[in-house]
């Protein structure tokens, strides 16, 4: 099938060449083939002496047939295809968003049916400047009044669509793909980490899908993350953006640097699950399905800092997750802290910079408050939610790694160590 493509994913796949098509080029040839080799010795009766050389002659015979077969069922498919993509481009039904059933693995055997996003008509253009909006950085969408002009409007549309070619090739080389909903939010975040550049923005997407196959489905957290506590993953903040709440003082970085990176693409995952499970009715106020991180320093110092860790994320968030962050709030700034940032700063992407917030003690309630609904936000900070307990008092998975990723572990990933008990 094409997602990007209505009538012509239906035309793709109707019969004949649907059966070519799922039971695979070699076993359709061998089963015709052996068709043919009992047709032939059942109905035309060779003598003993020529029986081999009759089921030789039968065999090469009946797959030149099929392969003939095939090739011409081929050619008259992608014509079909072609007629109908024609037939789409023409079409006037572009006022909603086009959905295609895709499925990813979550851990295990098992399979969730999710949504993959291909926007269409006035869906795209919103989506567009969505895309545009939050590559200059403008996170409040209401003071942003900037004009999208018609041609950065056809140059991304135009990106966009090549952008679905290129996963169009690449889903079917690799089986473990198809499990995977490779759709609009993943290919513009891919867009704006490359500032647009589709030359770029293609290494990104084949280099995810290259690192995708390898897994082979979600990464689950190793026990170290559940004992640390340095990481939760709670909630949704108030446009609909998951929050990765990072509390400095119990990062360890004696923890080898492995163990980090296997928790970080275990958050990454859950994340994003989190946000195919709730397709379509997702927020629009979060259409590339980003999310914020919370950096809370009270209590921090030198002793939890590590370069290494810092560079690691950089570069798996550069990597395997472009874009994925759309804000990030340092909570509870002091000298040391600004210290600290204008160490890492050298190392960051300068449009990361840019989403930085760096929030001062007196602050933190307010700020937390604006993010946060009252019911999400936890007590420490005024809200009515339980708080962030310290590791040691944290009694069951909820309270270790946050509601949200709990939630997505315990139920679509098997987990070593995710005991509530």
């Amino acid at each position: 099938r094409y997602p990007h493509a209505g009538a012509a994913s239906d035309v793709a796949c109707r019969p004949p060449t649907r059966v070519l098509h799922r039971m695979g080029c070699r076993r359709c040839l061998a089963l015709v083939a052996l068709a043919g080799a009992l047709v032939f010795l059942a109905f035309v009766k060779p003598v003993p002496q020529l029986a081999g050389a009759a089921i030789a002659s039968a065999l090469v015979g009946t797959a030149l047939l099929a392969a003939c077969l095939r090739w011409s069922l081929g050619s008259r498919g992608k014509r079909a295809i072609s007629r109908a993509r024609a037939q789409d481009a023409a079409s006037n039904d572009l006022e909603r968003p086009r959905l295609a059933t895709c499925l990813v693995r979550e851990g295990g055997d098992s399979a969730q049916v999710y949504k993959a996003v291909h926007h269409t008509g006035s869906h795209l253009c919103r989506f567009v400047r969505e895309l545009l909006r939050i590559h200059a950085v403008e996170l409040d969408a209401l003071a942003w009044q900037d004009e999208v002009l018609p041609e950065d409007m056809d140059r991304v549309c135009a990106a966009l669509r090549s952008l679905r070619e290129v996963v169009a090739l690449i889903r079917p080389s690799n089986p473990a793909l198809r499990l995977e909903p490779l759709d609009d939010p993943l290919l513009g975040q891919c867009l704006m980490a490359s500032d647009f550049d589709v030359a770029r923005a293609s290494e990104l997407v084949k280099a995810y899908c290259t690192f995708r196959g390898q897994l082979g489905g979600a990464v689950a957290p190793p026990p170290e993350t559940l004992r640390m506590g340095a990481i939760l993953l709670p909630c949704e903040d108030r446009l609909g953006r998951p929050v990765l709440f990072m509390r400095g003082k119990y990062f360890d970085p004696s923890v080898p640097l492995d163990v980090f990176q296997r928790s970080f693409r275990a958050y990454m995952d859950a994340i994003a699950i989190h946000l195919w499970s709730r397709r379509p009715d997702a927020t629009d106020t979060n259409q590339l399905e980003q999310y914020v991180c919370v950096i809370d320093t009270e209590g921090a110092g030198w002793a939890n800092a590590s370069l290494d860790v810092l560079k690691m994320m950089v570069k798996e968030t550069n990597t395997f997750y472009p874009d994925r962050l759309q804000q990030v709030v340092v909570l509870g700034v002091t000298g040391t802290v600004r210290a600290m940032w204008r160490v890492a700063a050298p190392v960051v992407h300068p449009r990361t910079r840019k989403k930085v917030k760096l929030v001062g003690i007196a602050d933190v309630r307010s700020t937390m408050q604006q993010l946060l609904s009252p019911n999400c936000l936890p007590s420490t900070y005024g809200g009515t939610a339980p708080p962030l307990l310290p590791p040691d008092q944290a009694v069951d998975l909820d309270a270790r790694v946050g509601a949200l990723a709990a939630r997505i572990w315990r139920h679509h990933v098997e987990v070593a160590g995710a005991s509530d008990h």
